[in-house]
């Protein structure tokens, strides 16, 4: 166990310097604070998307449900780097403004360019499993994210996404948990049973209690019978600041015209 971490990327760094680089993210990306309902068995919860109207699906087609994301500003949508897959971006739509991917209420924006971290990897002890989309169009009406690594072990976060709870993917759910152990980029989490996250949580977002991104979610070791596990794995984003800033400079100077749209 690493208890509160002090490093981004992989240089050891002192607080004042860390606050200093959370700042600079914090230039593009606003916060926001959330209440969660949830009750003592730490069962999920169906949710209103108003509570967490940053939390996005990501769809194929605007009807098949594939993973969630977290908006980071209005052009930028962050995700796992396994979701940011380049060969279906042109497939992939950002579903937001809505707690069910059926709603009439949801809005359906293409992703127009999709990047995974380029040292992502489906195995190994790093997995870099972060990624970034750039929808077509601005994505109004969203509170943006903020970021934060000041997190520590037993912590209790926030989490929720749109994954298959109850057998249904593309419906928004919310829970909490506690952090177990802190690895270099992360940290899991445990949960007895099926009250973990499921499939089609990939790219969710753990909230620390003040609202803050701490992780998104990588992967989760599941149970066969109701795909959701106990045990999962989140990517600490913030451990990305220079990666998150540059995809952030790329995005702004791309216009959706110029992005290859796959049509």
């Amino acid at each position: 166990m690493f208890g509160r971490q002090k490093v981004v990327g992989s240089i050891p760094i002192s607080p004042p310097t860390m606050k200093i680089a959370l700042l600079l993210l914090l230039t593009f990306i606003m916060g926001c604070a959330i209440n969660v309902p949830y009750d003592a068995k730490h069962n999920w919860n169906k949710s209103n998307y108003l509570l967490y109207d940053g939390v996005v699906a990501i769809t194929i087609k605007k009807k098949r449900h594939w993973c969630t994301g977290i908006v980071l500003n209005p052009d930028f949508v962050m995700t796992a780097g396994h979701c940011a897959d380049p060969r279906l971006y042109n497939l992939l739509y950002i579903t937001s403004g809505c707690n069910d991917i059926t709603a009439e209420n949801c809005t359906h924006t293409k992703v127009v360019l999709a990047v995974p971290h380029p040292n992502h990897k489906e195995s190994g002890p790093i997995w870099n499993d972060i990624g970034a989309m750039k929808p077509m169009e601005s994505i109004k009406g969203i509170t943006s994210a903020t970021l934060t690594n000041q997190i520590e072990t037993q912590s209790t976060i926030n989490l929720a996404g749109f994954g298959g709870h109850e057998g249904k993917t593309g419906i928004l759910w919310a829970g909490k948990s506690k952090i177990n152990h802190f690895w270099a980029y992360g940290f899991e989490t445990y949960l007895n049973g099926k009250n973990g996250p499921c499939g089609g949580d990939s790219g969710s977002p753990a909230f620390d209690e003040a609202g803050k991104v701490v992780g998104i979610l990588s992967r989760s070791v599941r149970n066969k019978k109701s795909d959701c596990g106990g045990i999962a794995t989140y990517t600490m984003p913030a451990m990305y600041i220079g990666w998150l800033r540059e995809m952030n400079t790329i995005f702004s100077a791309t216009n959706a015209s110029e992005a290859d749209d796959g049509s």
